[in-house]
């Protein structure tokens, strides 16, 4: 059966837009999608696509007015979760953690298996410092999907900051299980090891996150007062000169 020409003309300008914003035409991408509202007015896919081709400019309170619209038009659960999502996401950036809350409340309310609402939500929680709700939000999202470093990385982080060091450094264990190139979780890992006491542990690690990445200098100069505290006082200021020569190219301290 052959299509009329009105929605073959409305999903080639919906193709248009996208490809648009893939290569980062956004302005463009989006003079498409308005074009698609003058063929099929009150269109969610439209005004999601609006939405997110504004946020991704950074515009996120144009984003938000129509997010707004998009919901104006009765989606589905399905996408009215994604639109609240997209939403508490744009209030995020905004700074505005109170209402990012609310709308991802009202994602995982439509949607409660929508494990990256309740990670993003714990992540406004550590911003408000609501530590303990924020720990039950990344267990949450672990819950309904174990096979992501993300809730565990920012677990470590808060658990770090409570002095739980051996609860930071098995989540870290989970990160690198995921992530095994993640030179930042080795890092963090190394530094829970060493107030742990397990200095040569912790050197294991700090070896593995400059292998990974040699250019933070940050991990030289605490593997450096590792080696100090093992009396390895050569191989600690080797450590403390890469330190330095990363920090201040060119000699210039």
């Amino acid at each position: 059966m052959k299509k009329s020409n009105k929605f073959e003309t409305a999903q080639d300008l919906f193709k248009k837009g996208h490809e648009l914003c893939d290569n980062g035409n956004y302005s463009e991408g989006i003079d498409k999608f308005m074009e698609v509202l003058k063929i099929i007015t009150e269109c969610f896919e439209a005004y999601m696509s609006i939405g997110n081709a504004f946020q991704e400019m950074g515009n996120c309170e144009e984003a938000i007015v129509y997010f707004n619209k998009a919901l104006e038009t009765n989606p589905s659960e399905t996408n009215a979760s994604d639109v609240y999502y997209n939403m508490g996401n744009a209030y995020s950036i905004l700074s505005q953690s109170q209402k990012a809350i609310k709308c991802y409340d009202k994602s995982i309310e439509i949607n409660p298996l929508n494990n990256h609402a309740y990670f993003n939500k714990g992540n406004e929680f550590c911003i408000l410092n609501r530590i303990d709700e924020a720990i039950e939000m990344y267990d949450k999202s672990i819950q309904l999907d174990p096979n992501q470093e993300k809730p565990y990385f920012e677990k470590a982080l808060v658990l770090t900051d409570l002095f739980k060091y051996k609860e930071a450094n098995e989540c870290y264990d989970m990160v690198i299980r995921y992530n095994p190139k993640n030179a930042e979780a080795y890092y963090n890992k190394g530094n829970c090891l060493y107030y742990l006491g397990k200095r040569t542990e912790a050197l294991d690690c700090f070896e593995q996150a400059i292998l990974l990445n040699p250019q933070d200098p940050d991990f030289y100069y605490n593997m450096g007062v590792v080696l100090t505290k093992m009396g390895k006082l050569n191989e600690a200021q080797n450590c403390f000169k890469s330190y330095r020569n990363l920090l201040y190219p060119k000699g210039l301290y």
